[in-house]
């Protein structure tokens, strides 16, 4: 179990897994904002690089 407070609604737990796929999900409705935040501004986003291979591309890039 995970447990936590939050800063209106007081105290919860939840199974470890829920949290993470939250966790997760909420990422991912993050990134279609900027997505859409991007396209708005008539720039091209990046869509079907992971980002671990955008890390491993920037070690590479950088000498690492």
């Amino acid at each position: 179990m995970f447990e936590y407070k939050t800063l209106k609604f007081g105290v919860y737990k939840n199974p470890l897994w829920q949290s993470m796929q939250h966790v997760v999900n909420h990422g991912t409705y993050h990134r279609g904002q900027i997505t859409t935040m991007l396209r708005q501004h008539g720039a091209q986003p990046i869509l079907d690089r992971p980002e671990m291979h955008f890390y491993r591309e920037r070690e590479v890039a950088a000498g690492a």
